[in-house]
């Protein structure tokens, strides 16, 4: 037997499900920010319906039928903060909503993203009082401000089918770029972490997305423009109705949102859940062995502008490129940090690089920086690496290597650019030294070799006996050396420095 609600009263907020559902005239009928509606049948609005949403998260509305209501999408934005959006209905336009945005020189704070123009500067924003004539797209992205925080209404009709927006390439330093959005007033899923490995956008876009190289997503969180995929570390794997974001485009051809995609809950922006291996230290349980994936995130700050890197190591992945695995940067603004493809190179900077959980104790990733500033931080703001696992940063202009497991600050008098200075090594080969004078260091680099590593500015002669005390090496160097093929056991290092003796144990094990 089929359900039919009828809605006579004036406001309501609901979380449910209904095969038919008829709102009145004069009836309201609100889905509240934590709410969600699905009616499998038809859908009817001779009133009003509401969805609402705050900073935190949004209700969601899915209607499977052929029904096409109208219905208003209280989209939130922060104030004095540009956010990128996308239209949930059609037959909004822009002069509906301008009123409640800020303005500046005639202009109203909204506008689109016009790839096509000169330069790489491709923001175009509309006429305050623009004419009905500027009628918004659902599946085209849009930015958006408020001059203090509050909600922004989108009426109009919803959508109910599949949807396809054209994604072009164009000439210019971000001709490939393109802005789309969330054209449903539900949930989409992003990636295949979000439930569904098929019926999600990444997965159904590959081919669409940027030669391999990039088959991610690009949004932009307030400060910056971070970059999701499917092996994000930050586990975001759902966009909010009302959501924009921005797709690279490798020729001219069409992104899809369909249906299928539609899912209710996931907070606002991209939000989700995939838990890491349940024991990183011992290994996974068996249910876990081809799906470990842990995840390391830079973010840089040079003063200007942040940007952020992440590494994931995964069962599945490879040392060259893995679609919807990497994923290429986003060149927009003058500061960026990237990695590059350990096999294969193809040229492209990526702000996600998987690798090989296998090679997680044993990789160098090459690590570039573009930046005028002097004065550049480098922070750990994701870490979930085995216990035991560390990271160094390697400066080969400075030749220093230090452990990056919180803040790390670059000082420098020339403008960084590219590869060739920094590189980050993923090791739990630290040989034990005793004692200690606190400038000097020994680092295991591979089954028989180390290296010794001390202060930049000094000159070293080192004698190394074996624990017998036969003499076996002598060396002479400025800060550090490699030594090759030692034999396992107890080694005694003898070092002299500006007159000053030391001695040191290590162990090659």
């Amino acid at each position: 037997m089929k359900t039919k609600f009828l809605i006579f009263f004036s406001l309501i907020s609901i979380f449910g499900f209904s095969q038919n559902l008829t709102i009145n005239s004069g009836a309201t009928l609100t889905i509240s920010k934590d709410g969600k509606l699905t009616v499998s049948g038809s859908l009817t609005n001779s009133g009003t319906l509401n969805i609402e949403q705050d900073a935190d998260e949004s209700g969601s509305l899915i209607a499977k039928a052929a029904s096409t209501p109208t219905i208003t999408l209280k989209k939130y934005l922060v104030g004095s903060q540009w956010t990128l959006i996308g239209i949930p209905v059609t037959g909004e336009v822009v002069n509906d909503i301008d009123d409640n945005l800020a303005t500046n020189s005639g202009k109203s704070a909204i506008g689109y993203w016009d790839n096509d123009k000169a330069g790489g500067a491709g923001w175009v924003t509309f006429n305050t009082g623009s004419t009905d004539a500027n009628e918004l797209v659902p599946t085209r992205g849009y930015e958006i401000m408020r001059s203090s925080s509050g909600t922004v209404s989108f009426t109009g009709t919803m959508l109910n089918s599949d949807q396809t927006q054209a994604i072009t390439t164009e000439s210019g330093t971000n001709g490939n770029w393109n802005l789309v959005g969330n054209p449903f007033p539900s949930y989409l899923n992003m990636t295949d972490d979000s439930g569904d490995a098929t019926n999600n956008f990444l997965t159904a876009n590959t081919s669409a997305l940027g030669n391999g190289a990039y088959v991610a997503v690009y949004a932009w969180d307030g400060s910056n423009y971070d970059t999701y995929n499917q092996s994000d570390g930050d586990s975001q794997d759902k966009m909010a109705p009302g959501d924009g974001f921005f797709v690279y485009a490798s020729s001219d051809t069409n992104v899809s949102f369909t249906e299928a995609m539609q899912e209710h809950d996931g907070g606002i922006g991209f939000v989700g859940s995939v838990a890491p291996p349940s024991d990183p230290l011992n290994g996974p349980n068996n249910s876990e062995v081809l799906n470990r994936e842990v995840y390391y995130k830079l973010k840089m700050d040079d003063q200007s502008e942040n940007k952020h890197v992440l590494i994931s190591f995964t069962d599945q992945s490879t040392k060259g490129l893995d679609p919807g695995y990497d994923a290429g940067v986003f060149r927009i603004g003058n500061s960026h940090i990237y990695t590059k493809l350990l096999k294969d190179d193809n040229g492209i900077g990526f702000s996600i690089q998987s690798l090989p959980y296998s090679e997680i104790n044993n990789v160098v990733v090459p690590l570039a920086i573009d930046s005028k500033s002097s004065k550049i931080s480098i922070d750990v703001v994701q870490n979930t690496l085995p216990n035991g696992t560390l990271v160094y940063m390697e400066d080969r202009s400075l030749k220093t290597f230090v452990e990056i497991n919180n803040d790390y600050t670059i000082n420098t008098n020339s403008e960084l650019n590219g590869y060739g200075r920094f590189y980050l090594h993923f090791t739990n080969d630290i040989i034990p030294e005793l004692p200690t004078d606190g400038d000097f260091r020994i680092f295991k680099i591979s089954e028989n070799d180390v290296r010794l590593m001390g202060d930049s500015d000094k000159n070293y002669n080192a004698n190394i006996y074996d624990f017998s005390g036969r003499l076996i090496k002598t060396l002479n160097f400025d800060h550090k050396v490699d030594v090759s093929n030692l034999k396992k056991g107890i080694h005694v290092l003898k070092l002299s420095s500006e007159g000053v003796i030391t001695t040191k144990k290590f162990v090659v094990e």
